[in-house]
């Protein structure tokens, strides 16, 4: 018998697999659709004290696409690259899960701690996303 928080976990880590392949093609879109239709992302990447929340796919595209092309501009092959240097995922129940991961963009790194709930459907998708995104300044 599978245990079911595995399950979780690997089905979890397949669609946060997902996410960091579409960053990588360069598709906000494909990327926002891992998120609830409501679902919230908050930026924790500016440089003042308050942080910024976007709710909603069409936001949640909009923000990604200008990380996107930010990647893309500070990459030496013109495109984007995502690669994931660490990644917790931590089953809450059967159709609940948090997950923490941090990868590098070239020009910095994001930190992203997000919650994911399993719909009706059996698909993952992403609750809530906190994103801190820590830029380079070293050569």
């Amino acid at each position: 018998m599978t245990d079911p928080k595995e399950t979780v976990r690997r089905e979890v880590l397949e669609a946060s697999q997902a996410q960091i392949k579409s960053f990588n093609d360069g598709d906000a879109a494909t990327l926002a659709e891992t998120y609830l239709p409501d679902g919230t992302l908050n930026d924790h990447s500016s440089l003042s004290a308050e942080h910024s929340s976007v709710v909603g796919r069409e936001k949640i595209t909009q923000f990604w696409d200008g990380l996107i092309r930010q990647s893309s501009l500070s990459s030496p092959r013109g495109s984007p690259r995502a690669e994931v240097k660490d990644v917790k995922v931590m089953p809450l129940d059967e159709a609940s899960c948090k997950l923490e991961r941090s990868a590098s963009l070239g020009s910095g790194d994001v930190v992203s701690k997000e919650t994911w709930v399993k719909g009706k459907d059996g698909e993952w998708k992403v609750a809530e996303d906190n994103v801190t995104v820590v830029q380079s300044f070293a050569d």
